[in-house]
């Protein structure tokens, strides 16, 4: 009876270290991110495209323009009232190294038609935006 106890309690930790690994694997690449972007920062505008839903899980979809090159980078949850915020512009810090790293801030929403339109987006774009 012990020798089946004995197996038991070693799968058991094979499965906590691997979750714990798994843990520590993520928790590792998000603070490489968040050092990257610190490190090499480019403070810009995006513009919050649309949430994309799969299954039970979502990201926040973000425009921006780096050099006239357009940019649609997935970035973490869709915030809890997404649809209030949708097709709206927010400040975004990216990476000079890695422009598709990059981090949005829906606190601090921009309204400064100049200075969207200094960030790459058209009128066009912008007064779309401002429709909703």
């Amino acid at each position: 009876m012990s020798a089946i106890t004995g197996n038991n309690s070693s799968k058991i930790l094979i499965i906590c270290l691997c979750v714990l690994g798994v843990f520590s694997f993520f928790m590792f690449r998000n603070y490489s991110r968040d050092k990257e972007i610190e490190e090499h920062k480019v403070v810009s505008i995006g513009k919050f495209s649309y949430c994309d839903t799969r299954g039970k899980s979502n990201s926040a979809v973000i425009v921006y323009y780096i050099e006239n090159k357009k940019f649609q980078v997935s970035f973490g949850r869709c915030p809890d009232n997404c649809e209030a915020m949708l097709k709206k512009f927010y400040v975004i810090n990216y990476s000079s190294d890695d422009p598709e790293n990059m981090r949005v801030y829906f606190d601090q929403q921009v309204i400064d038609t100049v200075a969207i339109r200094r960030e790459g987006f058209s009128m066009n774009e912008i007064e779309r935006s401002l429709e909703q």
